[in-house]
């Protein structure tokens, strides 16, 4: 029986309302805000209510664990829905699926962490751990398994602080998320019935600071000796724009005149995904034009669609990025976590003919065989990873042929300036660290940026900006 104090009738009647809510603040956590002290209230919070009225049946127990989750989704991946705004009399009728579907749809992972938890009746220690330990499968579950989206997981609360994101390189981004999520259960058990466990969240991340703030103090930035000079170009083209097939050359040209203005004779120029949007590997006129327009012996990585043609005159299309020298591909690499719906349709056989995927042509892109190393006469070798393929941490390097840096590929535009390209910025620099690489990321628009093997951000270009980086190349970690 549940003691009727005044607090929980109130919490009663509004128990979905409030865990809706605590969800959605709880996204402050998250870039751009970056407020990470706020799941320590929020997530307590919400276990104190689901304690409270673990007497319900068992779907009141899950909804009200699937409401915390869909606030916490919906107000951190509403930028998601975005995507359609680019062609929204074309994908109106999806709108509501993206912005509600995909929330509903991560919050039960929720949902189900609160129903089996709930079970839990009389031990507070037995709640608090198989909260936490359940919290981490979903987690697992979330980033590991088919249609993986390991999107704001709880460890990224830190993304912004970079000392504390130094662990990550011996423990991963899962092993951080570990000891948040324990951490904010230390905190529920200590209000619940123990005071002198509050101390013990403070000393563990005052601890990971101290380490992480020497870990950087002790390794400053160096740099590859007689490295090359890179340059790469962030075109600021708005998504409607690259979808214009009209304006395709015209792209193509001012993308060659970014890549030439600045001074200096680069040995490497970087294009981004989606900054050329014909066959490029296919058109030996534009390849001669690159050859010509660029300095001598200057190589380039753009980020292309390329197709693969077949026996029987059939052909895959991937989303490559490909290296140009001498008017020649001297090497290419397919994106391999392609996705759903934007580059593939899931079930496809199965889906309404009149139901297409996002991205431009009716063909659904095929995944590549997944991390590889690059390697390219005079450039140190690199992991290329395109779009989003570099949120899976464990899944950027080919560990039998570790590379000297990472590359990553994106455009952003898609979502506009919301929080999706800060959200994607800082969960990259994280595999960055985790590697103990350095990491270029170019974008059409979004956030480009050059991290070093420790997280530190070099050099930056804003969102929507048009405009060119030229630097030296980081050493990996020691």
């Amino acid at each position: 029986m549940l003691t009727k104090t005044p607090v929980l009738m109130a919490i009663n009647k509004q128990r979905y309302l409030y865990s809706f809510i605590l969800g959605a603040v709880g996204a402050l956590a998250y870039p751009p805000i970056g407020w990470f002290w706020v799941v320590f209230i929020t997530i307590p919070a919400f276990m104190y209510i689901l304690r409270a009225f673990s007497n319900e049946t068992k779907w009141r127990c899950f909804a009200v664990g699937w409401w915390f989750g869909f606030g916490h989704f919906l107000a951190s991946l509403y930028w998601i829905a975005n995507a359609l705004f680019v062609d929204f009399q074309t994908y109106f009728w999806l709108y509501p699926f993206a912005l509600i579907g995909i929330p509903a749809a991560e919050g039960v992972y929720i949902g189900i962490i609160s129903l089996l938890v709930s079970r839990v009746k009389k031990s507070q220690t037995l709640f608090a751990g198989s909260f936490a330990i359940l919290w981490m499968l979903a987690e697992l579950i979330r980033g590991k398994t088919v249609l993986a989206f390991p999107w704001n997981l709880i460890g990224h609360i830190w993304s912004q602080q970079l000392e504390v994101l130094q662990i990550t390189y011996y423990i991963g981004i899962y092993g951080l998320s570990l000891l948040t999520i324990v951490a904010i259960c230390l905190v529920y058990w200590g209000l619940k019935k123990h005071l002198w466990l509050l101390p013990i969240p403070v000393i563990i991340f005052a601890g990971i600071y101290k380490f992480g703030y020497d870990r950087l103090a002790q390794n400053p930035t160096q740099y590859i000796d007689n490295a090359p000079l890179y340059r790469l170009v962030q075109p600021g083209i708005r998504q409607q724009d690259t979808l214009n097939s009209a304006s395709r050359f015209d792209h193509f040209e001012d993308l060659l005149l970014q890549s030439i203005q600045p001074k200096g004779k680069p040995d490497l120029i970087i294009w981004p995904e989606s900054g050329v949007t014909f066959l490029l590997a296919e058109s030996p006129e534009a390849l001669d034009y690159i050859s010509k327009t660029l300095p001598q012996n200057t190589k380039l990585i753009a980020g292309v669609a390329r197709r693969e043609f077949l026996p029987d005159n059939k052909y895959k299309v991937y989303n490559s990025a490909i290296v140009i020298d001498n008017s020649k591909v001297i090497a290419k690499f397919d994106k391999f976590h392609l996705v759903p719906f934007g580059e593939y349709l899931p079930l496809r056989s199965i889906i309404p003919k009149y139901i297409s995927k996002i991205t431009m042509g009716e063909m659904d892109y095929s995944p590549g065989p997944g991390p590889e190393t690059v390697h390219v006469p005079n450039i140190p070798s690199f992991s290329p990873l395109i779009c989003f393929e570099a949120i899976f941490s464990g899944e950027v390097v080919d560990k039998a042929d570790k590379p000297q840096w990472l590359l990553n590929l994106t455009n952003d535009a898609w979502y506009g300036n919301s929080s999706g390209p800060y959200q994607h910025l800082y969960s990259v620099r994280i595999r960055a660290i985790e590697e103990g690489l350095p990491l270029v990321r170019v974008a059409n628009t979004g956030i480009s940026a050059v991290f070093d093997a420790y997280g530190r951000l070099l050099h930056s270009l804003p969102y929507d900006a048009k405009g060119t980086i030229d630097f030296h190349l980081p050493k990996p970690a020691r």
